[in-house]
């Protein structure tokens, strides 16, 4: 097979596909995590993933994206995962989110090999700070200098990548600085979302470090009525303990959540999707405000 062209766009998260969290586990201690409010932890098993897929298939689905608050590569199978999927589904696009540091020689070499037999593997990393201080305090951990080598890592090997800036009040100023970063390390690089951690950035202000044309081309327009793009009835969000979701962002708080993963088909799902009251399910997120499109 030939490689496919490269896959330089960034990964939406909400166009037509699945969301998966292969572990609820983390590495990092960030000091604004939601991690610390779940009561339990857990790693998806390899038969849930196999029933995940199977859904993949019945919806005709575009995309997956492995993500969750946390970071899939500490899953001790996650290359095993990468292989069954494009065995069952050879032309899903797969978009891995990742804080950078979990990621080890084998998950870069395996993802390699895959874009050379001509699937697409794309991942995004979480960039908390470009000054050392700064992200090591916001991590937790003094790793700034691994995940630098791993970014520099990913380019050497020719790996699809973007990068995703974690905006806070306390890097605000550091945005510019980071596009000329990104352009350094690969002129296609990408910034996917510029996420505003927990609402502390005004919303005029965060609403400007968006793309919006951008981004519009990679989301499906919403129902009159919906509060976010991610409410589409085609996207769901599950968790490593096989719970579905409407949205990822419900995981800690447990609204919009739909029912076990083998309880209902695909159609069913979506069903119990559209029945849903977004404004009591999403009135307390900090997204809709400004990614909402009409």
């Amino acid at each position: 097979m030939e490689p496919k062209k490269d896959n330089v766009f960034e990964c939406s998260a909400v166009t037509k596909g699945l969301e998966i969290e292969l572990t609820s586990y983390c590495g990092m201690n960030c000091i604004v995590c939601a991690r610390w409010d779940l009561e339990q932890y857990s790693f998806l098993s390899f038969e849930n993933f196999k029933k995940i897929v199977k859904m993949l298939k019945e919806g005709n689905y575009e995309e997956v994206m492995v993500c969750g608050l946390w970071d899939a590569f500490i899953h001790k199978q996650v290359n095993e995962f990468m292989e069954y999927l494009f065995q069952e589904l050879p032309d899903i696009n797969l978009f891995f989110m990742t804080k950078g540091l979990a990621i080890k020689e084998e998950h870069l070499l395996k993802i390699k090999e895959l874009k050379q037999r001509g699937f697409n593997v794309s991942l995004t990393f979480s960039v908390f700070s470009l000054e050392e201080k700064m992200y090591n305090y916001l991590t937790g951990w003094d790793f700034y200098k691994n995940f630098i080598q791993v970014l520099n890592k990913a380019h050497k090997m020719q790996i699809n990548y973007s990068l995703e800036f974690m905006l806070s009040v306390l890097t605000l100023s550091e945005l510019d600085t980071f596009k000329v970063f990104a352009n350094k390390l690969w002129k296609d690089y990408g910034i996917s979302l510029v996420h505003n951690w927990w609402g502390r950035i005004p919303d005029a202000i965060h609403k400007k470090m968006f793309d919006e044309d951008k981004l519009k081309r990679h989301y499906i327009k919403r129902k009159t009525g919906d509060i976010c793009e991610v409410m589409k009835y085609d996207y769901l969000y599950i968790d490593s303990f096989w719970d579905v979701f409407q949205c990822s962002l419900n995981e800690i708080d447990r609204t919009g959540f739909l029912w076990k993963l083998w309880e209902y088909s695909l159609e069913k799902f979506l069903e119990k999707k559209k029945q849903i009251n977004y404004k009591e399910a999403c009135e307390s997120c900090f997204y809709h405000n400004y990614k909402t499109f009409n």
